[in-house]
């Protein structure tokens, strides 16, 4: 038979050959609950269930006479006493020669489970799911190098799920709660900009991913009207469209106003200063005046111009082309240019005050807070981008426009949006008008007459 290794309290010995072990069994060197293995076997036994090893009987211990008169509890105690120097009673109790559970495995589990319920607090959780990592390896390692004195593996591979589980949860919490703050930061000190010349150069920094490339192919066609005529003006893009009216006082300088059209065609057309039906007329006829220049530009992807549309983005600086071109004429007054526009022109001309300095005033009627409220059908960038909105939002940036603007609504129309502008709004050059009974279209006309 193979040599057989003996092991008492972690203490190995041997090996030996089958006869010295019986040996030194007879001869009290080792005991029956001492544990043995040998070669091919997968756990250790006690002595005592090992095949081929005898057992030899306690020492006999000879029962002393009972003398007349004498007591037999003190018969008893001299047995006891008198009893052989080793005991083999141990090796024949119930669970004699049974392996350990291992106290790191046990560890493990208990605070594995533990850091695995607190795990929502990290400062707790985390170091507990350490412990019970670091406990379930060590268990791991000492079972298998027990040679079958130490169990507990399956409560020392719970203690290592339920550990890294524990550590894994609030890691990847505070790692996506780090980048969610960073991204706030980022909204905080963009928001907080004390310059208009801040929020421009943060656009300038920006590129805008376009999901569609959309352009208009109808060209603008020459007025027929003597009192405009159609011009080019140089935008980022390239040369940009427009009609102006002209100025009938000859070398006076008049104040001017540019007028942004609602819709998404960033295009301008022929005749689109006549007046339209009182219920929805976007024409902004009503201010046509003799002493008063009008502007009706076009932007970027449209009317053939360069570039494509980009959802009120790059069309804002396009606006910024415009009244730079205006200032330059010798019949306009610099200080005197102010901004029109309805529905998505008014949007626009709410971004428009938010990043050109110098305008004498704004008139928006019927923005939106969020250019991402008009919906991707309408929209060339994905309206689920953070920073593409956030750039095209003029909630955002209210408190950098430096003149004063008035923003309207009718009651029936786009109403909540003019609210929630109104409520978060700090800056003391906005007004804001609701006009009772009225919609998006019926009160321009009036209101722009008045």
């Amino acid at each position: 038979m193979s040599q057989i290794h003996i092991s008492r309290d972690r203490v190995e010995w041997g090996p030996y050959a089958l006869e010295q072990v019986n040996q030194m069994l007879a001869s009290r060197q080792f005991d029956p609950c001492d544990l043995a293995w040998t070669e091919g076997m997968a756990d250790w036994l006690a002595l005592s269930q090992f095949p081929g090893v005898i057992i030899p009987p306690p020492a006999a211990v000879a029962a002393p006479s009972l003398q007349p008169g004498q007591n037999p509890a003190h018969v008893v105690t001299r047995i006891v006493r008198a009893g052989p120097a080793v005991s083999y009673a141990s090796a024949y109790q119930p669970g004699a020669g049974i392996p350990v559970t291992s106290g790191a495995a046990v560890t493990s589990l208990i605070f594995g489970i533990l850091a695995l319920l607190i795990c929502w607090f990290p400062l707790l959780g985390v170091p507990m799911a350490i412990v019970a990592i670091v406990c379930g390896h060590v268990g791991r390692s000492g079972i298998r190098q027990s040679r079958g004195t130490l169990t507990g593996g399956g409560m020392a591979l719970a203690g290592l799920i339920t550990g890294y589980l524990a550590f894994i949860i609030p890691v990847t919490l505070l790692i996506f709660a780090f980048t969610q703050i960073g991204k706030l930061v980022e909204t905080v000190r963009a928001s907080q900009a004390e310059t208009t010349e801040a929020f421009v150069e943060l656009r300038r920094n920006f590129a805008t991913t376009l999901i569609r490339q959309e352009r208009e192919s109808m060209a603008a066609e020459e007025s027929r009207d003597d009192h405009m005529k159609l011009i080019r003006y140089k935008a980022p893009d390239g040369m940009m469209v427009a009609y102006v009216s002209t100025n009938s006082k000859g070398p006076e300088r008049l104040p001017a106003l540019i007028w942004l059209s609602g819709g998404f065609s960033n295009s301008v057309m022929r005749g689109m200063w006549h007046p339209g039906p009182p219920e929805n007329d976007q024409s902004a006829s009503s201010f046509q005046d003799p002493n008063l220049v009008i502007l009706y530009p076009s932007m970027r992807g449209g009317n053939q111009n360069t570039g494509v549309k980009e959802g009120l983005f790059g069309e804002v600086e396009d606006v910024g082309a415009a009244v730079k071109w205006l200032s330059e004429q010798p019949g306009v007054d610099p200080k005197r240019i102010y901004i029109g526009g309805h529905s998505t022109g008014g949007t626009l001309a709410l971004l428009v005050a938010e990043t050109v300095p110098g305008l004498r005033a704004v008139f928006s009627f019927g923005p939106v807070a969020q250019v991402s409220d008009y919906g991707q059908e309408y929209l060339p960038y994905k309206v689920t981008d953070w920073q593409e909105s956030r750039l095209r939002s003029p909630m955002k940036w209210m408190h950098l426009i430096t003149c004063p603007t008035f923003i309207m609504e009718g009651t029936e129309g786009n109403i909540d949006s003019l609210r929630q502008l109104k409520r978060i709004n700090s800056n003391r050059l906005l007004k804001f008008y609701e006009l009772d009974g009225h919609d998006h279209f019926s009160g321009l006309q009036p209101l722009s007459r008045q």
